[in-house]
């Protein structure tokens, strides 16, 4: 089954420029309200992936659906309308048939005839056809593995020279080789992740703590253990008895929680997998809070401050800013992880949310990008959580 092609907006006619020989131009907006209704869209299929559907999560996708296709009717009108829409209305059958979407898509065998459609066969026949995709496929498989195992050797070394100059091929190779070599790289670290509960990447770098972490690390042990208060060598201590850090510290590339992978933004110089949501404990009573935001580092202190022998371990978090704004409609799926922040702000020094959080605070990862909302068109940080097990049904 295919996925469901974006809301198509209605065509909306320009006047024409000197320039245009009297022909009208058309141009696609896209309506106020559509992605609020692509959110019940996208609702639908967080319930129809789940590993496991009762027939009231069936009928809830089945109604989020068909009020998707009948909302994208009165925005824009019949003509946007595919067979692909009608085709989503017996999604609810099949999964009946045949169980949650996952057992029965066929995304693999597309990609795959995808990188089949690009080898060249040479007007092959009589069955020599299907040996030349499958050599060929091979070929590729192989080669793909060796640029990436090649990429992994020092920067200025030979074979790490010789994969770059691979992957600059021609246009024509370039797709099909730089898109199986990141594919292996996605399997081999999945491969990698797959059963561990809880792991530190290899790659470890002994530094200095900046002032605002070794402040942050203070406040964060004194508030735990307030027995055995701590404070920054560059500070002076609020009681006699209270303990020096170090200021070294190790510091990870990413963290492996559960089977997935989440990177330290500082440490390694890019976000696109530091995005989580995080479950905290509260300290003063029962329950939980949650919070979602980047991690900038992931580090370890060895200084045995409880005499216990034991080396810590903290995650440095800098959270979102909720947006404050009137109701959108957004609010409304909530069940299915989506929340809205203000654009590029984060929560400041006076947060009643802690910087430092243990490791296995994270949660899952998030998914984050811009949007406008109402009327005036606010531009906002739009966050999706990409747990699964963190979905929480319509129909309850």
């Amino acid at each position: 089954m295919e996925a469901l092609p974006p809301s198509a907006a209605p065509e909306v006619p320009r006047m024409a420029d000197a320039g245009d020989d009297g022909e009208e131009e058309l141009k696609f907006g896209l309506h106020p309200d559509d992605p609020a209704n692509f959110l019940k869209l996208s609702g639908a299929l967080r319930i129809l992936m789940q590993h496991t559907l009762s027939d009231t999560d069936i009928d809830s996708a089945d109604r989020l659906i068909r009020q998707y296709v009948t909302e994208l009717l009165k925005l824009y009108g019949s003509n946007v309308i595919k067979p692909n829409h009608h085709y989503a209305t017996h999604i609810a059958t099949f999964v009946r048939n045949f169980g949650p979407l996952h057992d029965f898509w066929t995304f693999l065998f597309e990609r795959l005839n995808k990188v089949l459609k690009s080898f060249k066969t040479n007007n092959h026949g009589d069955g020599e056809l299907e040996t030349t995709f499958f050599s060929e496929f091979h070929r590729m498989c192989e080669s793909s593995r060796l640029t990436y195992a090649l990429l992994q050797m020092p920067k200025e070394s030979l074979p790490c020279e010789v994969a770059e100059h691979m992957l600059k091929a021609s246009s024509e190779e370039r797709g099909t080789v730089a898109a199986l070599a990141a594919l292996s790289k996605e399997l081999d670290e999945v491969n990698a992740d797959a059963g561990e509960v809880y792991a530190l990447s290899p790659r470890r770098q002994k530094n200095s703590m900046t002032l605002e972490t070794c402040r942050l690390l203070a406040k964060t042990i004194c508030l735990r253990s307030p027995l055995t208060p701590v404070h920054c060598r560059s500070d002076r201590p609020v009681v006699s008895h209270s303990t020096p850090l170090n200021r070294e510290a190790t510091f990870f590339d990413y963290v492996v929680i559960k089977g997935k992978r989440y990177y330290a933004s500082r440490t390694v110089g890019y976000n696109s997998s530091s995005l989580v949501h995080a479950i905290m404990p509260n300290l003063h009573g029962e329950g939980s809070r949650e919070a979602y935001g980047e991690v900038l580092e992931v580090f370890q202190l060895d200084q045995d401050i409880h005499f216990a022998g034991q080396s810590m371990w903290f995650a440095h978090m800098r959270w979102f800013k909720p947006w404050r704004g009137l109701s959108t409609g957004w609010e409304d799926f909530a069940a299915v992880g989506v929340h809205l922040w203000e654009l590029e702000e984060y929560q400041g020094p006076d947060t009643q949310l802690p910087r430092l959080i243990d490791l296995d605070c994270i949660h899952g990862h998030l998914a984050r990008t811009t949007v406008s909302i109402g009327a005036d068109g606010v531009k906002v940080w739009a966050t999706i959580d990409l747990a699964k097990e963190s979905f929480h049904s319509f129909a309850e």
